[in-house]
């Protein structure tokens, strides 16, 4: 997978630091592995980017008619952001942040009309634009003087900026004399608040679950993982089909605190 290859050098790199903070930690004074102390900084302010996979778990092949397979592949994930932590101990903080997110997802879906004797293939690209506000609670944890364990725990709320969904839809059928046919759609529609959806319009507003963990290396290079689960029902459905939708996604990020 794609996403694999593009994280060879950050997983080398990380473990690389990683390893050279330990060893200095070795000759270093001992820290307590919980530092109940008070902060020596009111704020820390941080970028980030990261990168990752994104998919939304729904129920289309329940709701849709006729489906005879239904597949939901995973996309990329890209994020890019600010981070702020306000420290109340050196073991605990709280912290938000602001994040751009394009996110890629895809499906394909077989629908088998038995009456009318045709089968259709959908493909569909989902491609969404987000702005993401975490807010959580951070626990830290001193692995040596050199590299600190961290925790996040909290929520996010997500508003969409934009996107699209463009699927190709193709057909056979058998007309009166036997011969067979094949016929061909391209669709392409908005992702969110879309009035003509193919199968649902997705609503602009996400809230969610996060769960986090990384380390910050030397005090200011951190490389973190990032699990959103979306809690809010994304799915504006237009009559008769009650789709549910919900996101996910993780993130692996690299950043700089200040």
């Amino acid at each position: 997978m794609k996403f694999f290859s593009d994280f060879k050098h950050f997983i080398i790199a990380a473990v690389a630091l990683v390893c050279s903070a330990f060893g200095a930690s070795a000759q270093s004074d001992e820290c307590p592995f919980v530092d109940t102390s008070r902060p020596d900084q009111f704020i820390q302010l941080g970028v980030h980017v990261g990168d990752g996979i994104s998919t939304l778990r729904q129920n289309y092949s329940e709701v849709v008619s006729s489906v005879s397979d239904f597949i939901l592949t995973p996309g990329n994930r890209f994020d890019i952001g600010l981070t702020a932590i306000v420290p109340i101990r050196n073991f605990f903080a709280i912290g938000t942040g602001l994040d751009f997110t394009a996110n890629n997802y895809y499906w394909t879906m077989m629908i088998l009309n038995r009456s009318q004797g045709t089968l259709s293939s959908i493909y569909s690209r989902n491609r969404y634009y987000d702005i993401e506000i975490p807010a959580y609670l951070q626990f830290r944890f001193n692995l040596g003087s050199k590299v600190q364990w961290r925790w996040d725990l909290g929520m996010f709320v997500a508003f969409g900026i934009g996107g699209d969904s463009k699927a190709n839809v193709v057909t056979s059928s058998t007309n009166d004399l036997g011969q067979s046919q094949v016929t061909e759609t391209s669709i392409n529609r908005k992702y969110y608040n879309e009035e003509a959806p193919l199968v649902n319009a997705f609503g602009r507003t996400n809230l969610g679950l996060r769960l986090a963990t990384g380390i910050v290396a030397y005090k200011h290079y951190t490389f973190d993982a990032v699990f959103d689960v979306g809690i809010s029902q994304l799915a504006e459905n237009m009559g008769a089909l009650d789709v549910s939708a919900r996101s996910m996604s993780l993130t692996f990020k690299v950043g700089y605190l200040f």
